[in-house]
């Protein structure tokens, strides 16, 4: 009986050395037509980007911030600053781009888009029946303050209209 309890741990030993051989997962893969593109304005995404923004604005404010000036055809080294106007699905950006290529301000206005939660909840227990018709995020940007961030509403209720502003906090 002893023979065969040593013999049965032998085994067991064993064959968990055998279940712990390493087997190579993963294959190197090249990737052909991938594009890498810095963000430049890094400090820009992060001051008007948060949970709130709506994804149209996230991807024009994209855009925006990986925007090189420096690669414009009109880029000339003598000149102070430029302004870029970016339009996409009904946003629209309006930057100002300082010599070196830094955001210096931005201002931003996207029509009907989604409205984030905490708002709509606002919405459906402060003004009871009430549908929001119409909607547009307004951002300010400048670099040395505060991002201003605004929602800009109309309320529609029984042939009856209303604008609600909803400042969001920064």
């Amino acid at each position: 009986m002893k023979k065969l309890v040593i013999g049965i741990m032998l085994f067991g030993i064993a064959s968990l050395g055998y279940s712990q051989k390493v087997k190579q997962m993963f294959e190197e893969v090249t990737l052909t037509g991938v594009t890498v593109s810095p963000i430049i304005n890094s400090e820009y995404l992060q001051k008007v980007q948060d949970g709130s923004t709506p994804l149209p604005a996230k991807i024009l404010e994209n855009a925006v911030a990986r925007y090189n000036v420096k690669d414009s055809e009109v880029y000339e080294d003598n000149i102070d600053g430029y302004i870029v106007e970016f339009k996409q699905n009904g946003g629209r950006v309006i930057a100002t781009f300082n010599g070196k290529g830094n955001i210096v301000d931005a201002y931003e206005v996207y029509e009907n888009v989604r409205l984030p939660h905490p708002v709509l909840v606002d919405i459906s227990r402060n003004h009871s029946g009430w549908i929001a018709n119409y909607s547009k995020y307004i951002v300010a940007y400048e670099r040395s303050k505060n991002v201003r961030k605004m929602f800009k509403i109309r309320l529609g209720k029984d042939g009856n209209r209303k604008t609600m502003k909803v400042h969001m906090s920064m």
